[in-house]
């Protein structure tokens, strides 16, 4: 500065200086974003990721529905509320520090969490031997991906659910499906249990029993012995002679042949009411006893007629002579008596006694006479 001599004033001259310093203005760094889209479950907050020599001092700011950190930027997405927003960044100016004013904006998305789908449910009561394996039913739009499981006993499988009936054991079970939360799908984690009964199988009693031997003409029909809780429901069937009712055993001795018979009865498998196949044998005897004519007497002469004494049907024969002394015996007789002694000697003409055993235990006695006229 310079101040000029004036002698009307007496104002001498004089001069001084000063300097001064014009700074740059400085334009803030407000450059910003977020992770997006984000689930609501991914974290509990969300930090923006801030432009290098980014300009702090300044306010975050956003629509409602957002909690944001007007500070720092960061976001809480556990209180926030689902959606798109924009996030607006202002950095005032400041004169003393040269800064001027300065704004930018970012979006961010938040998607809502998804509740699993985890609703399931089987069968139950089921047989064991029902069928190989049972499948869940699942409720519409079920979440995949979980985990089934129980207690020991039952045999399933993790992912499907599928049970394994033959190896599990009867019983009652308790499934829990669990799917577990994942923040990449917004999945929250989730549980649910069925329950499932699984009946044991039931063996048949089959066991049956007949008189072992019985004359045909013994009674009309004749019923088996059932053992204690025999399984009805099967059927009863034999080879062809004998007449049997295939529902209850029941034989019909006047329309069966006589002969030996061997009976099974057997139980077909019913998932229905866990009942297994089952079957049983036995065996009956039927004979011919009928009691026929007895001859009154033989003429052992060799012509072919009346030599031996015909007879049928019968156990066993004995011939005594009339002093009563047995003469001839012989079991399961079939017509070999024509007048001989046991020691195969001719007996001499005569009445002789007889006492002859038919099938079924009936006996008969009488006198037959013996002639070896020509």
């Amino acid at each position: 500065y310079v101040s000029n001599a004036n002698a009307a004033t007496c104002l001498v001259a004089g001069t001084n200086t000063a300097n001064i310093v014009i700074s740059p203005i400085i334009t803030p760094v407000t450059g910003f974003n977020y992770t997006s889209p984000i689930c609501q479950n991914a974290q509990a907050t969300v930090n923006p990721t801030l432009n290098n020599g980014f300009t702090s001092g300044g306010t975050f700011s956003s629509t409602t529905g957002l909690t944001i950190d007007a500070s720092t930027g960061v976001i809480n997405l556990v209180t926030s509320t689902p959606g798109n927003y924009t996030i607006t960044y202002v950095s005032n100016a400041n004169a003393a520090t040269c800064l001027v004013a300065g704004t930018n904006t970012a979006s961010i998305s938040i998607n809502a969490e998804v509740t699993p789908v985890t609703g399931f449910n089987y069968s139950s009561p089921i047989c064991q031997n029902a069928q190989a394996s049972i499948n869940p039913t699942l409720n519409a739009g079920f979440t995949s991906g979980g985990t089934f499981s129980s207690t020991a006993g039952l045999v399933i499988n993790a992912s499907t659910g599928v049970i394994n009936l033959t190896a599990s054991a009867p019983g009652n079970y308790t499934i829990t499906y669990v799917s577990n939360a994942n923040a990449a799908t917004c999945l929250v984690a989730g549980t649910n249990t069925a329950s499932i009964s699984i009946s044991a199988e039931v063996t048949p009693v089959t066991g049956f029993t007949y008189v072992n031997t019985i004359c045909q003409n013994a009674q009309p029909t004749i019923n088996p012995t059932l053992i204690a809780g025999f399984t009805s429901g099967g059927t009863f069937s034999s080879t062809i002679g004998l007449t049997i009712d295939a529902s209850t055993g029941e034989i019909d001795l006047a329309g069966s042949t006589p002969g030996n018979y061997t009976i099974t009865y057997t139980v077909n498998v019913n998932p229905s009411t866990c009942l297994l196949a089952g079957s049983s044998v036995n065996t009956i005897v039927i004979e011919d006893c009928t009691i026929p004519t007895i001859p009154k007497g033989i003429s052992v002469n060799g012509d072919g007629s009346n030599d031996f004494f015909v007879l049928s049907n019968v156990t066993k024969l004995t011939i005594f002579n009339r002093l009563g002394m047995k003469v001839y015996s012989r079991n399961n007789y079939t017509d070999e008596w024509g007048g001989q002694s046991d020691d195969g000697d001719e007996l001499p003409d005569g009445t002789y006694y007889y006492s002859i055993d038919f099938n079924g235990g009936q006996n008969r006695t009488g006198w037959i006479y013996l002639s070896r006229a020509q």
